[in-house]
């Protein structure tokens, strides 16, 4: 008797995984990264399927690294062609890794990892889309746990891959990413697409030892089988177990982490005593969603990382303890500053707030000095400001009851020179503020609306313009005498 088709079981555990996680939702737009290879022709294939039921639009983007010569240019024809029959829109690149690597000195998969989310935020921003589905299976999840206990983890690293994430790129973008396939193997995908005559094309670096990944999947999982063949079936077990006892501990920090931590946009301050005051799981896993809150993951933070942490909050003020990733923890008298390394060479002064601005008047806050005063028109006699901490806006429009802040989440501003709204967070990327610098940026705000971020761009809709009758000149500059 003929196996019976794999493919109804592999949908079914689809909509199931989705009515859990609520993953993909009508209306959405799902943008599908799709290789070439198994598991993502499978992803496609079974969206595609699925795409009237579940009322999503599907766009496929392809990557091509430059790594691998005809062959890389192979699999991109075909997934064109692919998306093509399907009629489907489709979207590719050809981006060298390989430079990527060598200029910011990373490793050859990290640099991947970085342009192909880089490339596929773009797609979904371009798209509109809701998500970018990935097409990582429960045999690609095993791998996962057992890379994070060969580099030390803790329990969090048990947990493997959420259904999805919201993954932060290097210039603070973050990409929301689904993962449809977890409950799905990896021979399953390769059974379902020679269900459905799709020829998965073969990436020779997968069978390439000097990636660790590759080393577990050909050699550490086959010796694990021969003492338990159903090894990866336990390893699932162990995620789903971690990750209901981090649900218990999580809700435990929910409670507390507002009396013994203050995150802010580039640090977060840790009240030692408060911290150390609580059970050691908490202590270790309010550490660890400091370390989430700056770097968005938790990617080379292994259990050894939280410990040397809770170790050094004991010590002396004036102690620092450098982390992965440029992460640095400094001590003060009561408190502790997990921050990034290169803050030190930020030029901007710190700056508390929100504050009120006194205009017509001046006002000292934090690390600046603020001035504002408001003059008659003369279009004739005005020559625009060249100092950028300098601005002239429209009295009327902007109002002369303003205060000074630093950036949240969620802030938008209509750019000068732009039609459109824009978020401050990709404004701040776009014109290549450095991440370290991003949270001292002064915003002045009126009870409306953003109307300047000092030292870059007024608010379009309070430029001064012929019909301005009064403007209010604003300046900044900096204190370093505290």
């Amino acid at each position: 008797m003929p196996p019976a088709p794999i493919a109804p079981a592999i949908l079914e555990r689809i909509r199931r995984g989705n009515r859990r996680a609520r993953l993909i939702q009508p209306g959405d737009v799902i943008v599908v990264a799709v290789s070439g290879g198994a598991d993502s022709l499978c992803l496609l294939q079974a969206l595609f399927d699925l795409r009237d039921e579940l009322g999503v639009q599907l766009h496929v983007a392809h990557l091509d690294h430059l790594l691998r010569g005809a062959e890389s240019m192979a699999a991109a024809y075909f997934v064109r062609d692919l998306a093509r029959a399907m009629e489907l829109p489709f979207h590719l690149a050809h981006i060298d890794v390989g430079g990527y690597r060598r200029e910011h000195r990373l490793s050859l998969e990290e640099a991947a990892r970085q342009v192909r989310y880089g490339f596929l935020d773009n797609v979904a921003r371009r798209a509109g889309a809701a998500a970018v589905a990935v097409g990582h299976t429960a045999s690609d999840q095993t791998e996962t746990v057992l890379l994070h206990l060969l580099r030390g983890t803790g329990l969090t690293g048990l947990r493997g891959m959420p259904d999805s994430s919201e993954l932060r790129l290097p210039d603070g973008r973050e990409v929301h990413v689904v993962r449809p396939l977890l409950s799905v193997w990896r021979d399953e995908c390769l059974a379902f697409c020679e269900e459905r005559g799709l020829r998965p094309q073969i990436d020779a670096s997968n069978l390439d030892l000097s990636y660790t990944r590759n080393r577990i999947r050909l050699e550490l999982l086959p010796t694990l089988r021969q003492y338990n063949p159903r090894i990866e079936e336990g390893l699932l077990r162990l995620t789903s177990a971690a990750g209901a006892a981090i649900e218990i501990i999580e809700e435990a920090v929910d409670e507390v982490w507002d009396s013994v931590a203050e995150p802010k946009p580039s640090y977060v301050v840790l009240h030692r005593a408060r911290l150390r005051s609580l059970k050691p799981a908490l202590q270790s896993h309010i550490v660890l969603r400091a370390i989430d809150h700056l770097l968005g993951d938790l990617r080379e933070i292994a259990a050894i990382h939280v410990e040397d942490v809770l170790a050094a909050l004991d010590k002396t003020s004036g102690v620092q303890l450098s982390l992965p990733r440029q992460l640095v923890l400094t001590l003060e008298y009561d408190r502790a500053i997990l921050g990034f390394a290169d803050d030190a060479d930020c030029p901007l002064p710190s700056l508390d707030g929100p504050c009120q601005l006194p205009f017509p008047g001046e006002l000292d806050i934090a690390g600046w000095h603020v001035s504002g005063r408001v003059e008659s028109f003369d279009a004739a006699g005005r020559a625009p400001s060249r100092d950028r901490w300098t601005a002239d806006l429209d009295a009327d429009r902007a109002g002369t009851e303003l205060a000074v802040r630093s950036r949240r989440p969620g802030d938008r501003f209509q750019p000068l020179g732009m039609a459109q709204m824009k978020s401050v967070q990709d404004f701040m990327v776009d014109a290549k503020i450095p991440r370290s610098w991003r949270a001292r940026v002064p915003i002045v705000e009126s009870a409306q609306q953003i109307v300047w971020l000092a030292g870059w761009r007024i608010d379009e809709r309070v430029k001064v313009g012929p019909a301005t009758r009064q403007v209010l000149h604003v300046e900044f500059s900096p204190r370093y005498d505290e």
